[in-house]
């Protein structure tokens, strides 16, 4: 179905994914504040297992990478579809530039991240990287690939958006060319690696292929108008639908935490997608709408240096020790922060 330029209220925007992206910033904060292992930074009136009960509430949120690739797949997607770059040559050129764009505030932040830690007193750049080699890996954005040491355990995911975004003109083709094969396959690669590779991040160069999933999963919403789809539908089924779906997210986030599993993510991605988005059309709380925008345009930077404070300044973070307090205190934190590094980061730019 090709959509009319007439369909404008139905269009996903891009201010639609800034929206999204400023959702998974805060689960990404809130996943990595109250994990199981930062348990003890923080006060907890009940325990579950030994753990804080907190920590379980992060589980809707650690399918956080997964609707990044979501949306990253659908942004290539729909910036292809403006500006049409016939051949797999020309697309690889753009996904370069793209790269580099990325690469560009991974480095600067990066530098300031090893000072900060250095000059800070928490640790030496010595004491991360054994040596040159490992230390231009990291800085390449590809310590995960390679299984080399990194400054901030988060920038595993550089790696994988890396790869995602040289694989872009090869995954546009096959979805334009070969939806279905392409739909089913990508399928049948989740059931393999729930099969043999369930447990965490552990499957070596195979785990690669799993998180490529949700990225196709954006090209083909984008190419196939599926957000577009979803907001054409009465809000009365879509809110009967989302409430279906939110009772079938609880078992499946159950049977995730029982499996000790990321690999089905994507789904459960799928699924918060889904009825954020409905929540998004049905309740129109504009300041809301506009703060979560400016966390979404932010979102990169955020991912960039945020867990530099949880690993080496963790007093710095915790010391009002009750969890919704830090969490706010933390989101202002890192949007001072943010401002900071953008402010000195395009002034760079431009005495360059």
């Amino acid at each position: 179905m090709q959509l009319s330029v007439t369909d404008n209220k139905d269009l996903f925007s891009r201010e639609d994914t800034s929206f999204f992206k400023g959702i998974a910033v805060l689960m990404l904060l809130f996943i990595h504040l109250f994990s199981e292992k930062r348990g003890d930074l923080f006060f907890s009136f009940i325990q579950l297992n030994g753990n804080p009960l907190i920590s379980y509430l992060t589980l809707p949120g650690q399918m956080v990478v997964s609707i990044f690739l979501i949306l990253s797949g659908y942004g290539l997607a729909q910036s292809n579809q403006k500006n049409v770059t016939n051949g797999i040559i020309q697309k690889l050129k753009k996904s370069f530039i793209r790269i580099f764009k990325l690469m560009k505030l991974y480095w600067f932040i990066g530098i300031l991240s090893g000072i900060a830690v250095t000059f800070g007193g928490y640790i030496l750049i010595g004491d991360i990287y054994d040596n040159v080699f490992e230390m231009i890996i990291d800085l390449l954005g590809l310590a995960y690939l390679f299984n080399e040491p990194t400054l901030n355990t988060a920038w595993w995911y550089m790696t994988i958006i890396i790869i995602a975004y040289l694989l872009f003109p090869i995954g546009y083709r096959l979805v334009k060319s070969h939806p279905k094969p392409v739909f089913i396959g990508t399928n049948i690669v989740v059931f393999i690696f729930l099969i043999f590779f369930r447990h965490g991040r552990q499957a070596g160069a195979a785990d690669f292929v799993i998180w490529i999933v949700p990225f196709i999963w954006g090209i083909y919403a984008s190419e196939y108008h599926i957000f577009e789809k979803i907001r054409k539908t009465a809000m009365r089924k879509r809110i009967r639908r989302t409430i279906i779906l939110c009772l079938l997210l609880i078992p499946l986030l159950l049977l995730k935490q029982i499996l000790h599993t990321y690999v089905f993510d994507v789904y459960l991605a799928v699924l918060e997608i889904y009825m954020l988005l409905t929540l998004k059309d049905s309740l129109k709380i504009n300041f809301l709408e506009k703060f979560l925008i400016y966390l979404g345009n932010n979102s990169y930077s955020i991912y960039l240096f945020h867990s530099i404070y949880i690993l080496f300044f963790p007093q710095f973070v915790y010391w009002l020790k009750y969890p919704m307090l830090i969490f706010l205190y933390f989101l202002g934190v890192c949007i001072l922060t943010d401002k900071i590094i953008m402010f000195l980061y395009y002034k760079m730019r431009r005495s360059i």
